[in-house]
């Protein structure tokens, strides 16, 4: 006799001997509206549907995903991980950057240099970041200009309640923490779930093949 079941109930009131762990996958399995096919013999169950086949694609699909998942996985766990520590890193990098050196002594026994770095709060460890590095540049060689750039962080209401001219260095280091923290997040969600699923494939591609 074949008897379609889509409960965990349905399938002990049929009276068919269960493992704990195989009552466990198919309680998992019914709450996700999976439904089983099976050929009640006098000795045992034997499982119907899903087909080996069905099962056995599906495994290999899964397997595919969670390869890409992991893939993904490993490049935001990289950004977050870049992001952590770009303050570190930069402020390593900055040695070796001659611009470096020439604020450094400017800043030593210029006062009027010193007076000027302080007001605009120069963010000179990121002078190895391409993105800073032809702003603290020109800060550091140009005179009119580091009297303009003090000038406009003292003007403009842009720089009204925070006057560091690197702070957005920190917004987008604190976006790019965020974005790849809840991206992480997000693919181990997904991988987790497919795990789970592969879980109960590999219970039921066992009981097909009893």
């Amino acid at each position: 006799m074949e008897k379609v079941f889509s409960s965990l109930k349905q399938v002990e009131s049929a009276k068919i001997p269960l493992s704990e762990k195989r009552r466990e996958i198919l309680n998992e399995y019914f709450s996700k509206g999976g439904i089983i096919r099976l050929r009640l013999n006098s000795d045992r169950a034997v499982l119907l549907y899903p087909t080996k086949a069905t099962i056995s694609h599906r495994q290999r699909r899964i397997k595919e995903q969670l390869a890409e998942l992991e893939a993904k996985k490993r490049l935001w766990k990289s950004k977050l991980v870049e992001a952590e520590s770009y303050h570190l890193i930069n402020n390593i990098k900055k040695f070796k950057e001659i611009v470096y050196w020439k604020h450094l002594a400017k800043f030593l026994l210029d006062p009027e240099y010193r007076k000027l770095a302080k007001t605009v709060n120069l963010p000179s460890h990121l002078i190895a970041d391409k993105r800073w590095h032809s702003m603290i540049r020109s800060f550091v060689e140009n005179p009119d200009y580091r009297k303009k750039l003090a000038e406009t962080i003292e003007q403009s209401i842009v720089y009204k309640k925070d006057k560091r001219i690197g702070k957005f260095a920190d917004v987008i280091v604190e976006f790019r923490k965020d974005s790849s923290t809840k991206k992480l997040a997000e693919v181990q969600m997904q991988i987790e779930e497919l795990r789970k699923e592969l879980e109960i494939l590999n219970e039921l591609s066992s009981w097909a093949n009893e």
